[in-house]
């Protein structure tokens, strides 16, 4: 069976998955690495969901996802 989301993790390969919206953030919550590229979620082949990276510290008002020291952090979750 053919799953309804697709997790891109900017890698080129690594890439899964996932039944619903919620499980695919989940798993690229999990998933993520320090690759400089936001994840991008689809469905049908759209773009449903991205998790932007910036190779920046964050402002103290910013929402972070994960951060990778002083190297960058994804920050939060933008729907389409």
């Amino acid at each position: 069976m053919d799953r309804q989301y697709f997790i891109d993790f900017g890698t080129g390969a690594g890439n899964e998955g996932a039944d619903t919206l919620e499980e695919a953030m989940e798993i690229a919550e999990e998933g993520l690495t320090y690759t400089l590229q936001p994840v991008t979620i689809y469905s049908d082949g759209a773009e449903v969901a991205r998790l932007p990276w910036f190779g920046i510290d964050p402002e103290e008002d910013e929402i972070v996802t994960s951060r990778f020291g002083n190297h960058g952090y994804y920050g939060e979750w933008i729907f389409y």
